[in-house]
């Protein structure tokens, strides 16, 4: 007999699920002394917020994504007067051994996927809740799905095997995604030179700066294939692509695809249900 086990995987069975979708016209929240009782993912949707930790505050603007660990601890109170909403999906893990997955991860802004999937994943999740047993059971298969892209991205103070020069140029080449800038600039912000910031990015990411940038740009474009009809030539240009030549080139480098099979496939799986 061969048998494979993920004995692992008892580290991310979820005990429990459950999703909010708030609106405040004057919100506050304090959880300094006992921390959160699930992890979650956040999404701001309207208005602003601010997550005030002990040493820093992080404002939370529309459309900012965040992922919370479990007994993260913080206040979190309403920016201005205008009227605040936003999602909180959160969840927990089962415990292990006396360990838990969440232990080990800390408050990150979520940047490698965009604000439309975010809101979209999150409105499936939260009408799934009107249609039975299957809807939900589909709606904790795409969080399973969805989780496991989000892993390499949210930060492991404890043991985070990414070097801390990387982790601070993904979030540069995130933040600005959509700006022109060159490696310089983003070496520069890491403080190290850009053959080290290359060294760094091959030996650990095993691709370029400009390669993680493209991949990052080409998921943004999923959500604009599937979600609108705007032609690939006005695709590449609201995502700031050199050309609509290379915005293929660098879609076929990602996926093996084209844009416009991708569209087409897409639709047509769509249109059998």
């Amino acid at each position: 007999m061969h048998s494979r086990t993920l004995k692992t995987l008892q580290n991310l069975c979820l005990d429990e699920f459950k999703i909010n979708l708030y609106e405040y016209d004057n919100y506050s929240f304090s959880g300094n002394n006992s921390g959160t009782f699930w992890s979650a993912l956040y999404l701001q949707l309207e208005g602003e917020t601010i997550f005030k930790f002990q040493n820093y505050d992080i404002i939370a603007s529309p459309n900012d994504f965040f992922y919370i660990p479990k007994g993260c601890r913080y206040n979190h109170i309403q920016k201005g007067t205008e009227k605040c909403k936003f999602y909180i999906l959160s969840f927990s893990f089962r415990e292990s051994e006396g360990n838990r997955y969440d232990s080990i991860c800390s408050f990150t802004k979520i940047n490698s996927i965009s604000p439309q999937q975010a809101k979209k994943f999150l409105d499936f999740i939260y009408n799934s809740f009107d249609y039975g047993e299957s809807a939900k059971i589909e709606a904790i298969s795409n969080f399973y799905k969805l989780f496991s892209e989000l892993l390499p991205y949210i930060k492991n103070e404890k043991n985070d095997p990414i070097h801390p020069a990387i982790r601070k140029a993904m979030d540069y080449i995130n933040d600005h995604l959509l700006e022109d800038f060159s490696i310089k600039d983003v070496a520069d912000f890491c403080n190290i030179s850009e053959s080290r910031l290359y060294h760094l990015f091959n030996e650990q990411l095993h691709t370029t700066p400009i390669s993680y940038k493209n991949q990052i740009k080409i998921k943004q474009s999923f959500v604009l294939l599937t979600t609108t009809n705007l032609s690939v030539s006005e695709i590449a240009e609201k995502l700031n692509f050199a050309s609509a030549t290379y915005y293929r080139y660098a879609f076929r480098k990602t996926t093996n695809s084209t844009p416009t099979r991708y569209r087409k496939i897409f639709r047509l799986q769509n249109n059998n249900f």
